[in-house]
């Protein structure tokens, strides 16, 4: 029974996580067809571009770069700190017309990974979109407490070895741990749950 609900709570992890990466791709696609209308609009296109980062504490930077790799916008102005441009993930996106993600990378910013969508104007390339993603932010900001209460959440490597974790506190009940794999859309991730030590009940003294 117990390993039943850990099952169903793990898979649940999974799929409001996976719910979560979906619902930041299609804000990026809709920026992305909201841009290639009129390239032009800057001034429009900096302000949503600033707005979806104002509302997502999970984006580190959203940078907008032409078909050569010039960064044209960024927000917030001027960081771009971890955002290096990649020929090959923009060329990734145009490929398969929808957003793609880079592996887990290391940053200032802690783990995060590049989420990198197409922009068309009447059907020719005017660059990509590029979403600097933090894992760490992800798991604390959608992790809820009854699950985070319960289980120490983390994402792994396919070694096992943890990237990040939403507690502090490590478990003590390592063979009770579910793992599912993350790939796609994170390359080489799981996410592992895995149940705390309950604590034994205190019986009567005699």
């Amino acid at each position: 029974e117990t390993e039943k609900k850990l099952t169903t709570d793990a898979l649940w992890v999974e799929q409001y996580l996976r719910f979560q990466l979906q619902t930041f791709e299609t804000e990026l696609r809709d920026l992305a067809t909201d841009i290639g209308r009129d390239p032009q609009q800057t001034d429009h296109i900096r302000a949503q571009i600033q707005h979806l980062v104002s509302i997502h504490s999970e984006f580190i930077d959203i940078s907008w770069f032409s078909p050569d790799g010039n960064l044209l916008e960024s927000a917030p102005p001027g960081l771009n700190i971890v955002s290096a441009y990649k020929p090959a993930l923009a060329d990734h996106s145009r490929l398969f017309g929808k957003p793609v993600y880079s592996s887990p990378r290391h940053t200032t910013e802690g783990w995060a990974v590049d989420m990198v969508a197409p922009v068309y104007t009447n059907n020719r390339s005017a660059g990509s979109l590029w979403v600097i993603l933090s894992l760490d932010r992800l798991l604390s900001r959608n992790v809820p407490w009854w699950v985070a209460g319960k289980y120490h959440v983390s994402l792994t490597d396919a070694g096992g070895d943890a990237l990040l974790s939403k507690s502090s506190i490590m478990p003590t009940n390592n063979q009770a741990r579910h793992t599912i794999s993350f790939d796609p859309p994170l390359t080489g991730t799981y996410i592992t749950v895995t149940p705390y030590q309950s604590r034994p009940a205190i019986g009567p003294i005699v």
